[in-house]
């Protein structure tokens, strides 16, 4: 509990939280109550809003109420009297963004809430700057009306208001205000932890790491999450622009840009660096314990700030300074960073997409990146050579915000037939994966990459053939193999073979040897190797990879040339012969068997 010195409130977290999930609720069913009949018919607005009342209907009185506004506003209404449509757009805002002493009466410690964030009158302010004004009504973004009731222009910037107080209210004490900044800091990487441990793991995610090189500090990482051969540098920052940034003023932009992005880009950039070197210590400030990180093959940079600022995606694309040699980074608000980790819920995935996110670097055009991941979810983020630019519509935010709020409020959503709710999905590979991400080796991560580089229609294609070599192996208990390779990407491929228990050794000896082939033959620069026992009832039991860059090999050469003709010297290869494979088995036992 704080309590505000200047004025005889005290502030409990979980009594205002309460108060304030009673007052959203009230307001919104204020706005499904306002009657907006005599606007339907501006603009054709009709079609609109039964299109969105059918999608979404519980966001259709305050779209349609919007709209309302944003037409009165800049449309001709010549056709009707102007002062009674302005009288009743009037009623109605005041209607449904003013709270009665009445209905407040019955939210829990509502009286309390509505004063704590009622904005104060103040003489002193006349000449006060365009910041200190913003300010002070971001933090009191409640008017107090004559009637004793309550105008609340904006709903979130209540919610935004109670999430800074504490803050402001510590920050009022000049003895304590170094003290809480430390604080807030902190607190921030708390957060981002909290978060970031639940995709990654306890045991793979660290908060505080100290980077020592000889007798050297070199700097800290925030949050460290490790996945595999990955990396990812989380630097958070509790900066937030000011008004005049926000409203033109180049310098000061420039100045609070830096302390809330490019100082925390260029740190992360320093901490890539060491991860990637191979000769740092990594030691965690709480316990003074060194990490052990083994060879990693890339590290991502994410910048997390605590403020929740509009278009953060489009601010770094057009202003980080960076070579062009440098990572990319990917700048979140710790209020995005949720939605983040509720749908990438697993390292790999959340790696994968700051792999695809970053090698588009400030080639892709989004205003946030909550479109980015939208995108991402239906479509997948590709990195295509054949493009300059990538453009992502400000409306595919939209799937987000619906999805993640019925998930956030247990609003059921199984009839929505949107793009969003009826993207790409298949159980048989979310088993695949599963049963490779619980191998917990270093490759692990490279493996489940390479599958997710695949389109859904050849992950579908490559399921049915796996479960096709299930079935067969399970009738007959002979082994059976099945290989993939894209045309397109040509870059990687995969191998896949079955076998019951008992001809373990032969189908893994033989995995081995249709990756070593097939690799050169494709002259692929990655090939997976995917292998099952029937009798364990999952889809993948070991698996394989092999990225030996490629080189002309004669012997290679002519075994490759051997097995596509299926013959030696011209000559048909008979039952006996040896395997050209190099095995050292008979060809019917080897590569021939059920040819």
């Amino acid at each position: 509990m704080i309590r505000d010195s200047t004025v005889r409130h005290s502030f409990d977290v979980h009594k205002v939280k309460e108060g304030l999930e009673a007052i959203g609720a009230l307001m919104k069913n204020k706005l499904n109550n306002i009657n907006l009949y005599p606007y339907r018919e501006m603009e054709k607005s009709r079609e609109l809003i039964e299109e969105l009342s059918h999608n979404d209907p519980s966001h259709t009185a305050m779209m349609e109420f919007s709209i309302f506004l944003f037409q009165f506003y800049s449309q001709d209404i010549g056709e009707y009297d102007s002062d009674t449509v302005l009288q009743i757009t009037c009623n109605n805002a005041l209607k449904a963004l003013t709270i009665l002493p009445t209905e407040l009466s019955i939210i829990p410690h509502g009286n309390e809430i509505m004063e704590m964030f009622t904005y104060k009158t103040d003489e002193t302010l006349i000449d006060a700057s365009m910041d200190e004004l913003y300010k002070r009504y971001k933090a009191n973004p409640v008017i107090k009306l004559t009637n004793g009731s309550y105008l609340v222009p904006v709903l979130i910037d209540l919610y935004q208001a109670v999430y800074n107080r504490p803050f402001h209210l510590m920050i009022s004490d000049d003895a304590y205000t170094t003290t809480a900044g430390t604080n807030r800091g902190i607190s921030a990487e708390k957060i981002v932890y909290s978060l970031l441990s639940k995709v990654f793991g306890e045991s793979n995610t660290f908060r505080s790491v100290n980077l020592i090189k000889g007798k050297n500090s070199l700097s800290d990482i925030d949050v460290l999450c490790v996945c595999g051969n990955y990396a990812l540098v989380v630097q958070v920052k509790s900066k937030q622009l000011t008004m005049t940034a926000r409203t033109g003023d180049n310098e000061k932009f420039a100045k609070d840009f830096k302390l809330a992005f490019q100082d925390a880009y260029d740190q992360g950039l320093v901490c890539r660096r060491a991860l990637l070197a191979k000769d740092t210590v990594f030691i965690r400030k709480d316990d003074n314990k060194e990490i052990k990180i083994g060879n990693l093959k890339d590290a991502f940079i994410l910048c997390v700030s605590t403020d929740n600022i509009a278009a953060i995606s489009f601010l770094t694309a057009a202003n980080i300074r960076r070579k062009q040699s440098d990572h990319y980074p990917m700048a979140v608000s710790v209020f995005e960073l949720e939605i983040f980790t509720h749908y990438l819920n697993k390292p790999e995935l959340f790696l994968y997409y700051m792999r695809q996110r970053t090698s588009i670097d400030d080639r892709l055009h989004a205003v946030n990146e909550i479109c980015a991941l939208a995108h991402h979810l239906i479509h997948k983020i590709w990195a295509s050579s054949q493009y300059s630019k990538m453009i992502i519509d400000q409306t595919c935010a939209s799937f987000v915000d619906k999805d993640y709020y019925a998930f956030k409020n247990s609003i059921p959503l199984e009839n929505a037939d949107d793009a969003f709710n009826t993207r790409w999905h298949n159980k048989d590979f979310d088993a695949v994966c599963d049963a490779i991400r619980s191998f917990r080796h270093s490759n692990s991560t490279d493996i489940l990459f390479t599958l997710l580089d695949y389109s859904s229609g050849s992950i579908d294609s490559m399921m049915d053939k796996f479960a096709l070599c299930r079935n067969q192996t399970e009738q007959d208990h002979k082994i059976r193999a099945a290989t993939f390779y894209s045309k397109e990407d040509k870059t990687s491929g995969i191998s896949y073979i079955v076998s019951i228990l008992e001809d373990y050794d032969e189908a893994f000896d033989r995995l081995q040897m249709l990756c070593s082939l097939n690799q050169y033959k494709y002259k692929a620069d990655r090939w997976i190797g995917l292998g099952c026992c029937i009798q364990s009832g999952k889809p993948v039991d070991y698996a394989v990879i092999y990225e030996e860059q490629w080189s002309f090999d004669p012997e290679m050469e002519s075994i490759v040339s051997q097995l596509d003709k299926g013959t030696a010297k011209g000559k048909k290869r008979g039952r006996n012969d040896q395997c050209p494979c190099g095995s050292n088995k008979k060809y019917i036992k080897c590569c021939g068997k059920g040819r």
